[in-house]
């Protein structure tokens, strides 16, 4: 992994630009952007923008065999295919990950503690395994 310039991403947004290199996780500053941030295919690249505006573009992404998974300083780990998923369900129809007309884009493995999950209509449910 290699930090860039800041770059501008979708919509005029100032980015912090990573460059995927390597199966190793990539680790993103920023303890709410995995958890919060709109992910978004731009062409070879990963852009993730918090709802702040913040956003990281990772340089790449799409064009490695093996991308990176992506985790934050708290712990948060997505899987590079669940990434490229919640990019493409975003960038194909338009319409935000989440959204219940799109169906599921993963399933919980496992929880220590208490977890929600919250949807993009605001909907709020508790988080066990296998939910998906």
């Amino acid at each position: 992994m290699s930090r860039g310039r800041p770059s501008t991403g979708s919509g005029g947004t100032e980015a912090v630009v990573l460059e995927a290199t390597s199966v190793a996780p990539l680790l993103l500053k920023g303890s709410q952007l995995l958890l919060t941030g709109r992910f978004v295919r731009q062409g070879s690249d990963l852009l993730i923008v918090a709802p702040d505006g913040k956003a990281v573009l990772i340089r790449d992404f799409f064009t490695l065999d093996s991308p990176p998974d992506l985790i934050s300083e708290s712990g948060v780990r997505i899987s590079a295919d669940v990434a490229a998923r919640l990019a493409e369900t975003f960038g194909s129809s338009g319409v935000p990950a989440g959204d219940p007309r799109l169906g599921s884009v993963g399933s919980v493995d496992s929880v220590r503690g208490e977890a929600s999950i919250v949807q993009a209509n605001g909907a709020r449910f508790r988080a066990e395994p296998g939910t998906p």
